[in-house]
């Protein structure tokens, strides 16, 4: 969960209630939250955690489910899991045309989480690692036509900010029989609903 950390003042809302507070611990997908005031004792399992970025001041929110009640103010939560064990996804397809215009120079999104997507333009595969673990890496389909290449993503619905827009640095490798592989980077903009398109800028 981007830019979640000690310290940080964060809301928590369950319906029509909302609770505000401060991270005390977080731990991969574990926060531990110290609440102003008390909550009730039939706290929904499942709740929205709001917060905002200082570097950025974008505002993010996360479903939550609680995992342990310290007691009335102290509560520790996981990201959100559905009954499957995944987290919320939606399928998205980005077209990504050919030749690519790459941005150079100093990369200003260092605070924000870098993916990896792998394309190979001779095996047509592409891997995006999900927020957490960073090590495990969800497939893509992905098909060439005429020069452009379209990934059927399936995203991790977190970290939207609040145009409802998903934002991560991203690296992307084009491997072929011919050539070295070549890092390129850019900035990953996902809607919420829809389709759309992969920005690749200079």
């Amino acid at each position: 969960m981007a830019g979640l950390y000690k310290g940080l003042v964060v809301s928590i809302q369950a319906a029509d209630q909302e609770w505000h507070g401060t991270i005390l611990w977080h731990f991969k997908q574990s926060i531990t939250i110290l609440l102003d005031d008390p909550f009730p004792s039939d706290l929904p399992k499942i709740l929205t955690l709001w917060w905002t970025e200082p570097e950025t001041q974008t505002r993010w929110k996360q479903q939550v489910t609680i995992d342990k009640v310290e007691h009335e103010r102290t509560l520790t939560v996981f990201e959100y899991l559905t009954p499957q064990g995944l987290e919320q996804r939606q399928a998205v397809r980005y077209s990504l045309s050919l030749p690519l215009t790459i941005r150079t120079g100093p990369w200003p999104w260092q605070f924000i989480k870098t993916h990896t997507i792998d394309v190979s333009l001779t095996g047509l595969r592409c891997l995006l690692p999900v927020s957490w673990p960073p090590k495990q890496e969800h497939p893509a389909t992905i098909s060439l036509d005429r020069q452009v290449i379209h990934m059927d993503l399936h995203l991790l619905r977190t970290d939207f900010d609040s145009q409802g827009h998903y934002q991560t640095a991203c690296q992307i490798i084009f491997a072929s029989t011919h050539d070295h592989n070549q890092w390129k980077q850019f900035l990953l903009s996902i809607p919420r609903v829809g389709r759309g398109q992969m920005r690749i800028t200079h």
